[in-house]
């Protein structure tokens, strides 16, 4: 194993999130029609805000993510899930650039939803910032390695907490 590295280094993420952008890119079906030969597991990513208002648990996450999803408007980018120290990474597939960084104490709920909908292997990772009002719930597609192991493999990496926050690192703005 690869120190540092929370999955095997072929397990890949879809990122998922609604927006303008409807269209996958040529890049996206080439990576999407050579993926099939089984090198690499898909996963599909939503980021839901839990207000406590109309969403206040991951069930009403993924029912608003099957929303969506039957509207059409859901976008997707290639990602790479790992963690690194006291982090979990998810960086950009073919730039390596790291898109989002969540301290792993800040990891409040893991869940893996099975069979629920088209999403059959959902991982739900609940997040509570100190500098966010709200919690998030990014949620995972795993097509390939389900949702159940990834989930173990995380929970144990958050019970370690992978060591000291580097408090001078500062999340990437990808707005």
């Amino acid at each position: 194993a690869i120190p540092g590295l929370l999955f095997h280094p072929s397990i890949f993420c879809r990122l998922f999130s609604f927006g303008m952008w409807g269209q996958q890119s040529d890049r996206d079906a080439q990576t999407s029609s050579s993926s099939s030969s089984g090198r690499m597991v898909r996963c599909h990513l939503f980021t839901c805000e839990i207000d406590g208002q109309e969403v206040k648990t991951v069930d009403d996450c993924v029912a608003k993510l099957k929303n969506l999803d039957a509207k059409g408007r859901l976008w997707h980018q290639e990602m790479i899930m790992e963690v690194q120290g006291p982090y979990l990474l998810l960086n950009d597939i073919e730039t390596k650039t790291e898109l989002d960084l969540v301290p792993l104490s800040c990891i409040v709920q893991i869940k893996a939803v099975l069979d629920s909908c088209d999403f059959n292997s959902l991982l739900a990772i609940t997040v509570q910032e100190r500098s966010k009002r709200n919690r998030q719930c990014f949620m995972f597609q795993c097509e390939e390695t389900g949702a159940d192991l990834i989930k173990s493999d995380l929970d144990k990496a958050v019970q370690r907490g992978g060591g000291n926050l580097d408090q001078h690192r500062e999340p990437p703005d990808v707005r």
